[in-house]
């Protein structure tokens, strides 16, 4: 995983898995969305998506896919959209939870 910074309109910092996958924070203006999309993110993967963030995406042509969260954990249903989403699709992801930790920070 290779830190990227800090993106303006974005509430974290964004850090790079790999060529096709970037995790980071909320969408949280129009400039993190167009920053995004500068990075060749097509597709945003979020457990917590605010309304705001939906409304951001949708008017930058971002495709916003919900991953709802249960306290069990996530749902097989949920988990098998993402993973089939991600491996039949060679589009730039961008993947965030509301507080954008990886298992490392916890």
């Amino acid at each position: 995983m290779e830190p990227m910074g800090k993106i303006e309109g974005i509430s974290h910092e964004i850090y790079k898995y790999d060529n096709m996958m970037l995790r980071g924070g909320d969408i949280l203006s129009h400039s993190g969305a167009l920053k995004l999309k500068y990075l060749g993110v097509d597709t945003v993967f979020s457990v917590t998506p605010t309304g705001l963030e939906r409304k951001v995406c949708k008017d930058h042509n971002l495709k916003l896919i919900e991953l709802p969260y249960e306290k069990e954990g996530v749902p097989p249903s949920v988990l098998k959209t993402f993973l089939e989403s991600v491996q039949n699709d060679d589009r730039i992801k961008h993947v965030h939870c509301h507080s954008a930790k990886t298992e490392m920070e916890l």
